[in-house]
């Protein structure tokens, strides 16, 4: 994980020398996307070589360093001090890149959201075949999540669980009306002939 850390700060140290790279065909010469490729160069503007060491030596409590995942979404706080907060937290706390994309205040993420656009499905078969893959993986997700709390819910006066607490269920409140009505809607329809 540290390797490829260094492996990708280092072509996208390179790329950012760059004036104009034609991001195709280093997309091709490297054998990766354009994407991932464009993430590379914003992370070899973004970090210096100092601070790609630091980043190497933090270590999660199971001993892991932090991986491309977690720098994917930290390559979004362009405001230093953040970041280093971020991603020192991110490693003490053992979080997930999901979870630390979640602590990472709006005011760093400008107007678009992170990530590429979801492409929509070629079918409606093909679509409600994906709606139940990535409905599947959200359920055992969330069960892990709610198995790990264990005992411990609700206990103490602890704001930021309230805090969370709140926003979980009104999430999933917002998620049981949608799913109802796309349930219902699902219900009532017919395949084209």
């Amino acid at each position: 994980m540290e390797q490829k850390l260094r492996d990708y700060h280092a072509i996208g140290t390179r790329l950012a020398a760059l004036t104009k790279p034609d991001i195709s065909r280093l997309a091709s010469e490297y054998r990766v996307t354009p994407h991932l490729l464009r993430r590379m160069r914003t992370f070899g503007r973004l970090f210096s070589t100092s601070e790609l060491g630091a980043l190497c030596s933090l270590r999660r409590p199971n001993g892991l360093p932090l991986q491309w995942g977690h720098v994917n979404y930290l390559l979004v706080v362009k405001d230093k001090k953040t970041r280093t907060v971020l991603q020192k937290r991110a490693a003490r706390e053992g979080w997930t890149a999901p979870l630390l994309n979640s602590a990472i205040p709006s005011e760093h993420r400008g107007k678009a959201p992170h990530g590429r656009k979801m492409s929509r499905p070629k079918s409606a078969a093909a679509g409600l075949r994906q709606l139940v893959i990535e409905g599947e993986a959200w359920l055992r997700r969330m069960q892990m999540i709610m198995d790990g709390l264990g005992e411990s819910v609700g206990d103490g006066p602890d704001r930021s669980f309230e805090d969370a607490r709140i926003a979980a269920v009104t999430l999933m409140n917002n998620m049981q009306k949608r799913l109802r009505d796309a349930k219902t809607r699902l219900e009532n329809s017919r395949p084209s002939p």
